[in-house]
């Protein structure tokens, strides 16, 4: 059995001048952030390894969360969480090695709504919020199985 966390970046904060790229987290993304790894090592969900998107307001989600759950590892950013779809992030998580059970997903909208409204076999509509965090199991014991439907949602924080 294989464990996701499917996490969308915290609230950014607008400032004019920066791309969307470049958005920092507000003040209220950064609690949200720490909350959230809170909950994560409160029930005994930390990861095995983080992956993120490296736009700005995720990263410094992914590193609050990962310092407030207890996180150790490194956290490996993937540039298509910022850029590419639902099919793209399953090919990233179908490369998962079999050794890793429990994985903490962080990126953005339409992907991850899309993510965790297509691996359930149960289709949920689940809106992902800034900070919203889902947490799915997969029965199968091989990351490169996964696909639609494969999957039961856990709980949605």
């Amino acid at each position: 059995m294989k464990n996701l966390l499917i996490m969308r970046h915290g609230e950014p904060q607008r400032k004019y001048g920066l791309n969307d790229f470049d958005l920092p987290l507000s003040d209220k993304g950064e609690k949200a952030a720490a909350k959230k790894g809170e909950i994560i090592s409160g029930i005994g969900a930390v990861p095995d390894i983080i992956l993120s998107s490296p736009a700005m307001r995720a990263k410094k989600t992914a590193e609050l969360v990962a310092k407030s759950c207890g996180y150790e590892g490194e956290i490996i950013f993937h540039k298509s969480f910022y850029t590419n779809g639902c099919d793209s992030i399953i090919t990233t998580i179908r490369e998962l090695p079999d050794s890793i059970n429990r994985v903490l997903l962080i990126g953005h909208n339409p992907a991850w709504t899309d993510l965790v409204y297509a691996l359930p076999s149960r289709h949920k509509m689940v809106l992902m919020n800034p900070a919203t965090l889902v947490a799915l199991v997969f029965k199968g014991n091989a990351w490169r199985d996964i696909d639609s439907g494969k999957c039961v949602t856990e709980w949605v924080k």
